[in-house]
Parts: C-alpha cells; sequence; structure tokens
C-alpha cells in the first residue's frame, strides 16, 4: 500500500462531554461578572477561554501530518483473531496520546515521535471464512486536555484472509481420487502402508510420534508409511457425502492440513475450480485460499 498521510482538512473536531461542561462554568462565571460588574471574575473567564482555545488548535495540530506507512495482516483460521500490523510515523509533529482502532477492535494508544516509526498491532476476531474487512483505521486524541476530540478516519483498503475452520474427518474418505502416474514405482514416504519405527528426527509432525514406544521408555520414535512413487491424491468435493456446504469445506480444509503435513502430493477439485497435485507451502496456502474464498468471490489466478 501506499503511505497515507492525515491532513488537517480530513481531521473532525468535536468538543468532549468534559469541554461542554467546561465552556457552560466559563459561560457562568463571564455573565455572572457581568451581572456583579466583577473584573476579577472576567479576568478569570478570558484566561480559561484562552486556556481553551489554545486546547483546541493543540488537539488538531496533534493529528496532521501522520502517516500509515504500510498495513499487512497474515491469514488465519476462522474463530481466530486477525492481527493487523501497522508502521505509523509522525511527519513533522509529534503526536501525544494518540489512539488507534478499526470499528472492532480495541484502541491502543501511542505516543508519536518525529520521523521515529512506530509499529502498532490492531486485533480483529476472525469469526467466518473469507476476507475480513476491518474498515477504516480511526485515529483519535484528545491531548492535550481532554476538552476537545480530534478525529479522522482513514480508508486502507486492507483485507485479512481466513481460512475455513478446519473440521476433523476421516482422512481416507478423500483417498478414493487416489490414482498413480505409474505403476509398479519405487517405494517413497506416503501414508498408504505402515513401514515401521525410526528415531524422532525436530522437526518431524508430532501427528506421527508413536507415544506407546515413548510410555515403555524407548524414548521418542515415529511411525514411517511407504507409497508409491508417483501416487497423489485429489481432494473431491462430490467425494465428501456430508450436508451443508460450510462442513464440507471445513472437512476439505483438514484434509489439506493433513495432506500438507505428510508431505504427500495431493490436488483439489471444488465446483467450478479444480487446483492440480502438487506439494509445498505454495501449494498449500493456494487451496487454503480457494476453500476460503469458494462462494464469497472470485479466486485469482
Amino acid at each position: 500500500m501506499q503511505a497515507t498521510t492525515v491532513r488537517a482538512k480530513d481531521i473532525r473536531l468535536r468538543p468532549t462531554g468534559y469541554g461542554v461542561l467546561f465552556g457552560a462554568v466559563v459561560a457562568a462565571i463571564t455573565l455572572g461578572s457581568l451581572n456583579y460588574n466583577n473584573n476579577l471574575g472576567l479576568l478569570l473567564a478570558f484566561l480559561l477561554s484562552g486556556m481553551a482555545l489554545a486546547s483546541l488548535l493543540h488537539t488538531r495540530r496533534n493529528l496532521t501530518g501522520l502517516q500509515i506507512l504500510a498495513a499487512t495482516a497474515r491469514p488465519v483460521f476462522a474463530g481466530e483473531t486477525a492481527v493487523y500490523e501497522l508502521l505509523v510515523c509522525a511527519e513533522a509533529l509529534p503526536g501525544r496520546s494518540v489512539s488507534f482502532s478499526f470499528q472492532q477492535s480495541p484502541a491502543v494508544c501511542q505516543d508519536m515521535i518525529t520521523h521515529l516509526p512506530r509499529r502498532l498491532s490492531l486485533r480483529v476476531p476472525a469469526n467466518h471464512r473469507g476476507r475480513l474487512d476491518p474498515g477504516p483505521l480511526r485515529l483519535e486524541t484528545r491531548y492535550p486536555f481532554g476538552l476537545f476530540r480530534s478525529v479522522v478516519r482513514i480508508a486502507l483498503d486492507l483485507g485479512c484472509l481466513v481460512y475455513p475452520k478446519p473440521v476433523a474427518g476421516a482422512f481416507a474418505a478423500a483417498e478414493n481420487q487416489a490414482r498413480s502416474g505409474s505403476e509398479g514405482g519405487k517405494e517413497v514416504a506416503g501414508m498408504d502402508d505402515f513401514k515401521g519405527l525410526q528415531p524422532y528426527l525436530p522437526g518431524e509432525p508430532l501427528e506421527r510420534i508413536y507415544w506407546k514406544a515413548f510410555s515403555r521408555g524407548q524414548g521418542l520414535q515415529i511411525k514411517q508409511f511407504s507409497g508409491t512413487a508417483g501416487a497423489f491424491i485429489v481432494f473431491d468435493w462430490n467425494s465428501i457425502k456430508s450436508a451443508g456446504v460450510e462442513n464440507k469445506i471445513s472437512l476439505l480444509c483438514d484434509a489439506v492440513l493433513k495432506a500438507h503435513r505428510f508431505n504427500l502430493v495431493y490436488g483439489l477439485n471444488l465446483p467450478g475450480q479444480s487446483i492440480p497435485p502438487a506439494a509445498g507451502n505454495t501449494h498449500r496456502q493456494g487451496c487454503l485460499k480457494a476453500l476460503a474464498l469458494f462462494g464469497t468471490a472470485p479466486v485469482p489466478s
């Protein structure tokens, strides 16, 4: 995204509740002093009015020149919390007690120092799959006296991709689409047949640890499976016998995650879209993205 700078004309200035009360007190002092010809009372009223005017000017300037340099959000699964990372900097004037928030996120208050970028994290609940639009970024300050409130809203066009919430299902139910590119190929790592146990190495999937051996004092060992070279799995929408679109998507999401953990070559068939078999993090993200956006928006190529 391009850097966005807060301009003075974009700032909305309103009195706070304390500011309204302060104005009423000053007005009462002014009227009373005029009625009783009290010069000290008038002097106090003028002094308080000058403080209010200075507060108004400082509150407005407190947001002027703030820059949103960058904004990113990593994909999450439905039910988790999306974290939006913002890089903010004060261009010319320092900003005191500036709060940053989205509509559904708690406000984060930060003092801004001129030309010193600050990294902020705003958390928004991600309850549904698809693209999570947090809405405009809201900047607010009541500095210095809390009599006035400066507010500006910035449209960042920042969306977070929310993957479906995985629901555990029978992994074998999706294997009816398994194919083999060649018959009689050499044996490779897979999950077709149990081959044996081998010592655990850092980085191995925890799901493959054989805990019974560990309980017997035989140390950490993992279950090793074997398959056929050239074999791959295609997870097909029509092979999932489940009622409801969201339930099917959640089951397919779980199948994709399991296949990735076991380093399998797998593909995905959805109505109107087919992802050819592959492996790796890029392929995993592509499949999860297709599931996240299925039925909500066209998936970019």
